[in-house]
């Protein structure tokens, strides 16, 4: 083949640019051939078509169901060792492009050169024409090309198959394509194609097929060479197609040491039942086969031995994909068969095998790199669910570890599984966890060290304590749940108009409830947890008996969705709301109810829609809250509106009052919670959380917490005294719609938009995550070069020095009289410079802790100041539209620089002696700061939650999702990622990657940058 601009003979090159999507379309290919077998006479028609034409095409036609897939597959089969068959038989990737490229592919792979991405990007005619010539060498090398093309109409366009089939072939060049029965297309392409025949098929009993098969499969029996049972029973069993390599080492595991050679003619001899691929994987030809042997051929204690057989096998094929994504597989149903064959001993034997594999370290590090972590967890929740008690292991504690660790960390490992090790050196050091990343850490090469992220400041309680299990998972559209009070049953509703109910225990599903017409918005349960109450969004009330799922009786007078239900703590009133803007009170009785369904009492004056409401403990006052912010206050005894309240923004989404029945407790979609005095209807104190809706809330029975469930995934613990944020609870992977606490105080129940039920210890939950924490919010971050030293300034003004080894304040720079934005520390060490909203710098010596000087030019805030490293200049910006130099030597102003803005940025440009500026305008300039002038300009603005380090090696950023990522800029990667209890306002990074930052409720993070190779 002539080197041309359409292929390079260069092995420098990439060596396939989309290996991974073509392989896995040719998985997708060889697992729809093992899903077909056909009748010999139809293969044989084809085959006597091919003998008689020296080339040319053949179209196979015929209704859906009549089998012309099965036909093509069973031609493959007799055909791969013969001559070469480049094949497209897939349900998607319908493609014309896709199709030509994963054509040219497979005839590439008979090549030894090099293919280029450029190779692939044609047009179509370009393509065909370069399938063309690949087919054309390959004839002339090879002998006979058959081409095979399925579902050959699904295409749609004309003339787009038209384009992807080659006008004129050489000879021994074939396509065999086949489409439903469509004369149009024939028509096309007998004018189109001269030299093409067509064939009609007819009706395949594919079933009755298989079921000759297995009878035929059944009663041959290879002497004592190999039984043709055991092969189809291991072959059934196995998850993925094995080859024949692979056949034969697991074969061996059993002492039947049989030639690859005596087993490749063997399995060829099956062709029958077995197709054998390219790469010598063996498929059953009709997956029936399979499914029919599993039934009907293998008894329990079979399928046991089978297990064993490959999980004996697995264990010596470690360096395999096959062991890292079935061996946990394998070990999980084969403890289910001991266990439903009442063998205990021998299911806790395996299960102790299943533990020891889910806890090493070095296993999960390489199965997440190749699958995803949803897979993995996948496992860990099976064991937690459908293992029973009686069969845990000695280290079962280890695996709700590991499972509580990664589940809460989901979804940073998901997005960089490389950074699971980092994540595991970072909890408690008492843990299993970090004994097994630290030993694991010790083994690492020091040819390839590690570098990774230590937390300083890392708590001895981390988050991952606080996940106990996924209670419930796939149950998507839940809107509601409730818990009874004795904690025996959790109820949910939603969108499929079925309520649920579950032992709490077990998260097992009891039973279900059918007779609503509509989703289920709202839920409510007896105070005696006899019946379940259910408004859904046609409008209806129903009241069920909990425990026989009996219909008491439905009430019907809402003309709306019912979005809110509450009981009275005496159990004798029922309340309801409504998109009809009606509050309405039903007498809780069921005899009443019964004969006269009719409310007693309808509130009708309201400018909004009800949301949400709840009743005082007192029974005396309803408490509701609007979509238009407000929160109404009525009187059930007198029946009177009391007062409207101005309470938020936007939506109130939910409403609770404390067991005291001193506090209102208000949500809304403007990301608050408010704390309201019941008393007077003052406002006591203002939750302020982020951006976020707040979808639903709930407060312990000891008034000590409030517990929100956020739009952001995350659900949100406050201290009910204080105010403040306690910690953020991380793991969801959708919005939270209800929350739940057990009457004990115990747990935390909470749902997502996913249906998935997670359950948390709230004892570990309220436990303060970071062990820094000040009074006051952050406003500025500095630390030096070296590390050591890291600087906060507080909103009062004062700046706080802190020893980041050791995590302790070592003193206070006190001068400023209003909020300090930003801190600059001298190259050498010996100076801090501040400025702030009292318009001044100060510039303080780190040896006596005083303000040596005040540079007092600016007219309004100084938002930003840096030093140079040199120590030569201090630069300011200000919201007076000023940059200005300072000489630091003799602390005199040098140079002011005018803008047409407030500043609120400044990056240094140590390299260039440059430094850029950014303004409110979003106007970002680079200024030359010898000649103090702009050299450019362009629009853009600076991310303030965001620093580089001075040697440009580094950065760290905040991120609007709660998180703070370190980034290695020289090699372009994530080198840590961890979740923070509230939004990062301020970080810095030094030189040699230690890094400080603070979120906007006080909490300080140290992190420092660590090498494997260092600790060995």
């Amino acid at each position: 083949m002539d080197t041309s601009d359409n292929y390079i003979n260069s092995k420098d090159l990439i060596a396939s640019w989309q290996e991974d999507y073509f392989q896995e379309v040719s998985a997708e290919v060889y697992l729809y051939l093992r899903d077909f077998t056909a009748p010999l006479e139809d293969v044989l028609k084809i085959e006597q078509w091919i003998s008689e034409n020296t080339k040319g095409y053949l179209l196979v036609t015929g209704a859906d169901g009549q089998g012309k897939s099965s036909l093509l597959a069973k031609f493959i089969q007799r055909q791969k060792e013969k001559f070469i068959c480049l094949v497209h038989m897939t349900n998607r990737h319908k493609n014309p492009y896709g199709l030509l490229q994963f054509l040219i592919w497979q005839a590439t792979q008979f090549f030894e050169e090099i293919f280029p991405e450029e190779f692939y990007y044609k047009t179509l005619d370009k393509l065909r024409d370069n399938l063309s010539t690949l087919l054309n060498i390959l004839q002339q090398q090879k002998g006979k090309i058959i081409v095979i093309i399925d579902d050959l109409d699904d295409f749609n366009i004309y003339n787009e198959i038209i384009k992807i089939l080659p006008i004129k072939l050489p000879n021994n060049i074939y396509f065999i394509l086949s489409c439903k029965t469509n004369f149009l297309l024939t028509y096309i392409l007998e004018e189109k194609f001269q030299n093409i025949s067509v064939q009609q098929i007819k009706l395949n009993t594919l079933y009755q097929q298989s079921n000759n098969d297995l009878s035929i499969i059944n009663s041959i029996n290879y002497q004592n060479t190999l039984d043709i049972k055991l092969l189809t029973s291991l072959l059934a069993v196995s998850y993925e197609p094995i080859n024949i390599s692979q056949l034969q080492s697991l074969l061996e595991t059993i002492n039947i040491n049989i030639e690859e050679k005596t087993l490749l003619n063997f399995i060829n001899e099956q062709d029958k039942y077995f197709l054998l691929l390219a790469n010598k994987k063996i498929l059953f030809t009709n997956s029936q086969i399979s499914k029919l042997i599993k039934e009907n051929l293998i008894d329990t204690k079979e399928i046991i031995q089978i297990y064993q057989i490959f999980i004996k096998w697995l264990y010596t094929q470690q360096t395999t994909t096959y062991y890292l994504q079935y061996l946990e597989e394998y070990l999980f149903n084969l403890t289910l068969l001991f266990i439903e064959n009442n063998q205990y001993n021998s299911a806790k034997e395996v299960l102790e095998k299943l533990i020891t594999l889910l806890t090493n370290i070095d296993f999960i590090i390489r199965k997440i790199k190749v699958y995803p972590l949803e897979a993995l967890l996948s496992t860990y929740q099976k064991i937690i669910s459908y293992i029973p008690i009686s069969a845990h292991p000695h280290n079962w504690k280890h695996l709700l570890e590991y499972f509580r660790f990664l589940d809460s960390e989901n979804y940073i490992i998901s997005q960089n599984p490389h950074i699971l090790l980092q994540q595991s050196l970072n909890q408690p050091n008492k843990t299993e966890i970090f004994k097994a990343a630290s030993k694991y850490l010790k083994v690492l090469p020091e040819t390839q060290p590690y570098s990774y992220i230590n937390w300083l400041n890392k708590p001895e309680n981390v988050i991952y304590k606080a996940l106990k299990q996924n209670l419930i998972v796939n149950n998507a559209g839940i809107q509601a749940i409730k818990l009874t009070s004795d904690n025996k049953y959790l109820i949910s509703a939603g969108e499929d108009s079925k309520i649920k109910v579950w032992d709490f225990l077990t998260g097992q599903e009891l039973f279900s409830l059918s007779g609503h017409h509509g989703i289920i918005f709202s839920l409510e349960i007896s105070k005696d947890n006899q019946y379940i109450i259910s408004g859904d969004s046609n409008a209806e009330i129903i009241i069920w008996h909990l425990t026989t799922g009996e219909i008491i009786v439905k009430l019907q007078e809402h003309i709306g969705t019912i979005l809110s239900l509450a009981v009275t703590s005496d159990n004798q009133y029922i309340i309801s709301a409504s998109s009809d803007r009606t509050i309405k009170i039903w007498k809780f009785d069921i005899k009443s109810l019964k004969s006269n369904n009719n409310s007693i009492i309808t509130f009708t004056n309201h400018d909004a829609i009800i949301n949400t409401l709840t009743v005082t403990i007192d029974n005396q006052y309803i408490i509701a809250g609007s979509n238009n912010g407000n929160i109404e206050i009525y009187n059930i005894l007198t029946q009177n509106h009391i007062i409207s309240i101005k309470s938020h923004n936007y939506s109130v989404t939910d409403i609770t009052v404390t067991n005291d029945n001193q506090y209102i407790i208000s949500t809304s979609e403007d990301g608050t919670s408010k704390l309201w005095s019941v008393k007077n209807y003052s406002l006591i104190a203002i939750l302020t959380e982020s951006l976020t809706c707040i979808n639903t809330l709930k407060v312990t029975s000891n008034n000590q917490y409030i517990i929100t469930g956020n739009s952001n995934k995350t659900i949100n613990i406050w201290d009910l005294t204080t105010g403040f944020l306690i910690t953020t609870l991380t793991g969801h992977n959708n919005l939270i719609t209800d929350i739940e606490v057990t009457s004990d105080n115990k747990y935390i129940i909470s749902v997502d938009k996913d249906g998935v039920i997670k359950l948390w210890d709230l004892y570990y939950a309220s436990l303060n995550v970071i062990q820094t924490k000040q009074k006051n919010t952050i406003s500025a971050v500095a630390i030096t070069l070296d590390g050591k030293l890291g600087f906060f300034a507080e909103n009062n003004g004062l700046i706080k020095i802190w020893d980041i080894d050791q995590n302790k304040e070592i003193g206070v720079l006190s001068g400023h009289q209003k909020i300090v934005n930003s801190i600059a520390v001298t190259s050498d060490n010996q100076y801090v410079v501040s400025a702030g909203d009292d318009c001044q710098i100060k510039i303080w010596s780190l040896y006596s802790l005083e303000c040596i000087n005040t540079l007092a030019e600016h007219q309004e805030r100084i938002s930003v100041v840096a030093v140079t490293s040199d120590n030569q200049y201090i630069i300011s910006g200000s919201d007076d539209k000023t940059i200005r130099i300072w000489d630091f030597a003799s602390q005199t102003l040098n140079k002011t620089l005018y803008d047409k803005a407030g500043i609120y940025a400044l990056i240094l440009k140590e390299d260039e002696y440059k430094f850029i500026s950014a303004n409110f305008n979003g106007k970002i300039r680079i200024w030359d700061l010898i000649n103090k002038r702009v050299v450019k300009e362009q629009r853009g603005c600076f991310d303030t939650k965001s620093f580089i380090s001075k040697n440009d090696k580094y950065q760290v950023i905040g991120l609007e999702d709660n998180t703070l990522q370190i980034l290695d800029l020289i090699n372009d990667n994530i080198i840590y990622a961890f979740y923070t209890i509230s939004l990062i306002n301020k970080c810095v990074i030094s030189d040699n990657a230690v890094v400080v930052a603070s979120d906007q409720l006080g909490n300080i993070y140290f992190l420092k940058l660590e090498n494997n190779s260092l600790s060995n």
